[in-house]
């Protein structure tokens, strides 16, 4: 006799993601408008900024066209190496230095993004730490801002997305 209150069946299983390896990065670059300026940096056994057909490391001016370029670069991102978070912090840095000297900037505060998947490769503590909030706060929010308070020196906008490739 079949069973009058027969249990619901195993709900399907999710189907496998088209993409086993999305990057979510282009998620955050469409949230900018042009009157951002930003870079990307992907980092990995050593760190690589974004730049422009024939520009430099500087910030550049979130357009529709640039916009699209650096998705077409994230998109090119393959996983390698180790997570070097001291080499990805150095080529924010020199980013952020290279746009304050060239005028590559909104004016407006900086921020910086960071995104990884990995534990750092090198000891990574209270010493790191302190020396980003350092170079954080010798930038300032704004080259023509007072110098900020430890508690807004990682408040760094023109925008700058660091990434580390999967390994």
């Amino acid at each position: 006799m079949p069973n009058p209150n027969p249990s619901p069946s195993p709900s399907p299983r999710p189907s496998p993601n088209p993409n086993p390896n999305p990057n979510p990065n282009p998620k955050v670059v469409d949230t900018l408008t042009d009157t951002d300026y930003v870079s990307v940096i992907d980092f990995a056994s050593n760190a690589v900024a974004y730049a422009p057909p024939g520009g430099g490391v500087d910030l550049v001016q979130a357009t529709e066209a640039n916009l699209a370029e650096i998705k077409t670069w994230i998109d090119g991102v393959r996983a390698s190496g180790t997570t070097n978070f001291n080499d990805a912090f150095a080529k924010a840095w020199e980013v952020f230095r290279a746009s304050d000297a060239s005028g590559a900037s909104s004016g407006c505060n900086k921020v910086l993004l960071f995104l990884t998947d990995g534990k750092p490769n090198e000891p990574w503590g209270d010493e790191q730490y302190a020396e980003v909030k350092k170079q954080a706060a010798e930038l300032g929010p704004n080259p023509t801002a007072p110098t900020p308070s430890p508690a807004q020196a990682l408040t760094l906008t023109p925008a700058l997305t660091l990434t580390r490739r999967a390994s």
